[in-house]
């Protein structure tokens, strides 16, 4: 579920709770003029200003704590540069805010406030800020948030055996610490003359500190390069499990108020202080949370059911059910969710928010036995009907995961503090003074004259040539649009209008038809040679692949199928030789090509083919992660496959991709049984006690985590993916179902086992949609950003 806003956008709430009558005196300004250039983004000194005068009016009664203006408008500007840096990078990446996530987040800042959105605009022009540029502030602070969602999503993993570690712990320590840090940066790969600079700096920070002429808070905002700075360095309350392993002795040892340090960090040198100590009375009682019981019925939105439709049908529903039919019969003949219908609608045992917030307050407003009125969720409309409820101990699960996500924040902070210090490494960051513009330190705002003050970012020529080395160590992915008449190639053209930061970009694709899309979309794309790099929007390489007959979109022709088969095998031959890192591709017609008389399965079989290798099929969205067994088989066939070599080739498959490309040290895998509830020990098929379970105790002497065999109808619950690293599903249309319907948009398909990423959407070609400029970009912009990630991973 997503968090509230509240938490999201904490920093953007004190903005707004702090408008000041400082802004005031402001309202008569000079022209505005660049602070800082970034990249290819700018700086204002509007923006500057108005950080600062926010920043001060948090410290009012208290500016003693402030340094000098000049080093906190140093800080304060870094700050904005970093925020820069991540919204250029998330732009890069395909992240986007729609309108609708952005009036969600500000009316939630007005709530915050005490006020509506029209009083927000009020107070915020009283403050010299105009809504527009609040607005654009507002998106800026999401995005970033979205990008570290992404980064946490792909980097960061919690093993079973750190949540055993942590857990062991706590039983003889159940203290949490109240921390603060101050940082000293130094860059990856700092020289010995830079590291000794940073020596000198801390030390004369904490000399400082010790001697009493500034508290440790105060030096935080005026000398730490940490992101938290400006708060005083204050990392919050932390259990041992959240604080690295080289410093959790140290600390265990230390009296509130003392400062330990400076020690040497992957990121700098660090200041520690043990602001105070509190015992967490880990484990010491029961935590209870109301379940509840209940059945529902979903009448779905789709092209052959329109909302009036839906809605009237629902209705009717509700009408006969009231009328004394019986819910679970109705349920059975008439509900549109697959996964229920045959239970007559039973969901069994859930928490409120299982299913979402607008379910939960329907099932809790109910009395046991009745039915809610209609009620409409992002599935279709509803009716519940309430049968039962229950109190549960959920205390071990619950510590369990409350260790994994602390564990988890720890690792995020550590890791995305990494990453920060390299975008910054790698940046083009220009200071700015008067109108002069100058990437020497000297055209910094000024330093103060203290020794432990800490040097102004440079720009050098040396440091160019870095960046141009680092754009040339980008992975290079192959992009295929697919079936030329579908929506593959107008989501191609989409992508190129935001070069991208992450990889390069060349498409095996007919010129004529990407005009062709581009023209539809009223867009211009600029095809450039395959060796070339995009620079611009719109600027594509190309790898020419020339079809039979002239694009008509929305109507297949097999006569281009040997184009189509010639993209994916090039793209691949490429691949295998080393010249490309990775592929992209869009939806392929697998009637068109078999109609042009060219035998063909899928796409994942024919590169498996090429490469000559065992794959898997995986498909992902941000919730759940679901590889397959077998892939593109009729139903009746299916059970013949599920033999213990291909068990056991997926798993091992899965097993090893999981390590390798997603980074998790032991992947916890769920394993799907073949027959409704897993077999029921043999009464409902023999598969799953002849073949799947000896697999997994085979497999377990491995040392693999596997979990299973679960029944599907009950695997995807909320409660129980947060114990899964991945899915392992018997056939195609047993798991991808409940991941489509979790995240359709942003879902990709990724095929495990071959000696180069591939990356793919997870719709159809649409031909409905296409030449239309109305095909949503999501799902391929997520595997292009998924793909660039893995092959950057090598």
């Amino acid at each position: 579920m997503t968090k509230p806003f509240s938490v999201v956008l904490a920093s953007l709430l004190v903005l707004t709770s702090t408008l000041s009558p400082l802004a005031s005196a402001q309202q008569s300004q000079p022209l505005d003029r660049i602070a800082a250039i970034v990249d290819e983004d700018v700086v204002l000194q509007s923006e500057l200003d108005r950080a600062v005068r926010n920043v001060k009016s948090q410290y009012a009664g208290r500016e003693n704590q402030l340094p000098p203006d000049d080093v906190l408008q140093r800080q304060v500007l870094e700050r904005l540069v970093r925020v820069k840096l991540q919204v250029g990078r998330a732009d890069g990446s395909g992240i986007r805010v729609s309108d609708e996530e952005l009036n969600r987040a500000i009316a939630s800042i007005a709530q915050q406030n005490g006020t509506t959105v029209d009083g927000l605009r009020q107070k915020l022009a009283a403050d010299g800020m105009g809504y527009g540029d609040f607005r654009a502030s507002v998106r800026d602070e999401i995005i970033v948030q979205h990008l570290r969602q992404s980064f946490a999503q792909s980097r960061i993993s919690v093993s079973e055996g750190e949540v055993d570690t942590a857990l062991a712990q706590q039983a003889t320590t159940g203290s949490q610490y109240h921390l603060a840090h101050i940082l000293v940066g130094l860059p990856e790969g700092a020289t010995a003359d830079q590291i000794a600079t940073g020596q000198k700096k801390v030390d004369g920070v904490k000399a400082l500190i010790d001697k009493g002429e500034l508290d440790f808070s105060a030096a935080a905002v005026r000398y730490s390069d940490s992101p938290n700075a400006l708060e005083g360095g204050d990392l919050g309350w932390r259990s041992l499990d959240e604080i690295p392993n080289a410093f959790a002795q140290l600390i265990r040892d230390m009296q509130p108020g003392q400062v330990a340090g400076p020690l040497r960090g992957p990121s700098g040198f660090q200041l520690l202080k043990l602001v105070e100590m509190r015992d967490a009375n880990a484990g010491g009682e029961k935590k209870l949370v109301t379940e509840y019981n209940a059945r529902h019925i979903l009448v779905r939105i789709n092209d052959s059911q329109t909302e009036a439709q839906a809605k009237a049908k629902i209705d009717t529903l509700r009408a006969r059910i009231t009328g004394g039919a019986d819910f679970q019969a109705t349920a059975k003949e008439s509900s549109e969710d697959t996964n229920s219908r045959g239970q007559g609608g039973d969901l069994g045992w859930f928490p409120a928010d299982a299913f979402g917030p607008d379910f939960g307050k329907q099932v809790e407003g109910l009395a046991d036995g009745a039915v809610s009125e209609p009620f409409r969720t992002q599935a279709g409309w509803h009716i519940v009907q309430r049968v039962g409820s229950r109190q549960t101990d959920v205390s071990a699960e619950s510590q369990r995961a409350q260790i994994r996500e602390t564990i988890g924040r720890r690792k995020l902070e550590e890791e995305y503090n990494r990453y920060l210090q390299e975008l910054r490494g790698e940046a083009y960051v220009s200071f700015r003074t008067g109108d002069r513009a100058d990437g020497d330190a000297s055209a910094a705002p000024a330093k103060p004259a203290n020794p432990a003050a800490p040097a102004a970012p440079r720009r050098t020529a040396a440091r160019r040539r870095h960046s141009r080395r680092a754009d040339s160590m980008l992975p290079s992915l192959a992009l295929v649009p697919g079936e030329p008449a579908g929506i593959g190639p107008e989501l191609c053209v989409r992508l190129a209008q935001r070069p991208r930061s992450d990889a390069h970009l060349i498409a095996y694709a007919d010129p004529d038809t990407l005009h062709s899309a581009a023209k539809a979309l009223s867009l211009s794309v600029r095809l450039l040679d395959p060796d070339q790099r995009a620079r611009a929007p719109g600027d594509l390489p190309l790898h020419p692949i020339r079809q039979a007959a002239p694009t008509r979109f929305g109507i297949t022709d097999p006569a281009n199928a040997a184009a189509v088969i010639a993209g994916l095998r090039g793209a691949a031959g490429d691949c295998l030789s080393g010249k490309l890192q990775g592929i992209v591709t869009g939806p392929v017609h697998k009637a068109a090509i078999n109609a042009g008389g060219i035998p063909y399965t899928g796409t994942t079989e024919l590169l498996a083919d090429q490469a000559g290798c065992p794959v898997v099929m995986m498909l992902a969205n941000a919730i759940v992660r679901v590889a397959l067994v077998t892939t593109h088989l009729p139903l009746r066939a299916v059970a013949d496959a599920i033999t213990a070599d291909a068990v056991t080739r997926c798993l091992r498959i899965t097993d090893s991709a999981m390590r390798r490309d997603f980074g998790l040290e032991r992947p916890r895998i769920a394993v799907l049984g073949l027959n409704p509830h897993a077999g029921e020990d043999g009464h409902l098929g023999r598969e799953e006690l002849d073949i799947i379970i000896p697999v997994l105790e085979q497999l377990r002497g491995d040392g693999m985590q596997l979990i299973g065999p679960l029944p599907a109808d009950t695997a995807f619950l909320p409660q129980k993916l947060t114990g899964f690293d991945a899915v392992v599903a018997m056939y195609h249309d047993q798991g991808l179902p409940v991941l489509k319907y979790s995240g359709f948009e942003q879902a990709v398909n990724i095929t495990l086992g071959l000696p180069y990423p591939r990356v793919a959407v997870d719709h159809g070609t649409a031909l409905e949609l296409a030449g239309r400029g109305i095909a949503d970009p999501s799902s391929l912009m997520a595997a292009t950003e998924l793909c660039a990630r893995l092959a950057a991973r090598g």
